[in-house]
């Protein structure tokens, strides 16, 4: 059982993490666009450049179907924070589990950057 405090507390996590998710996809977009461009301005692409393409695809699904699984978590504790009473249910070890795959996605993020930047011309 949790208090409507902590069930509060959980709900606002979520909306940080899906905005930080958010976050991420923009920036993917925007290194899709420095891939795209670099492309068209050299005339060729490197192996390096469409591996990392791929990987953005694959990685930016991974971010929505996490992103996906927040967001029904959100909705659900603020349904609960709407009942108005005094003991809450809710299950932390999937919230545990999330903010480790949230995490694991930003390491993976920083990854994925980071070889973009390598591509930088000298």
């Amino acid at each position: 059982m949790n208090s409507p405090l902590v069930i509060l507390h959980f709900h606002l996590q979520y909306r940080l993490w899906i905005s930080e998710l958010n976050a991420l996809i923009d920036q993917i977009r925007v290194l899709n666009d420095y891939l795209r461009e670099l492309r068209e301005f050299t005339g060729h692409s490197i192996d390096a450049q469409e591996l990392l393409e791929r990987d953005f695809v694959v990685f930016r699904n991974h971010i929505d179907e996490l992103r996906n699984e927040m967001h029904l978590d959100k909705m659900q504790l603020a349904a609960l924070l709407n009942t108005k009473t005094q003991t809450l249910t809710w299950d932390t070890q999937r919230t545990k589990e999330l903010h480790a795959q949230y995490e694991a996605v930003k390491k993976d993020f920083h990854t994925l950057k980071t070889g973009v930047e390598k591509l930088r011309p000298a």
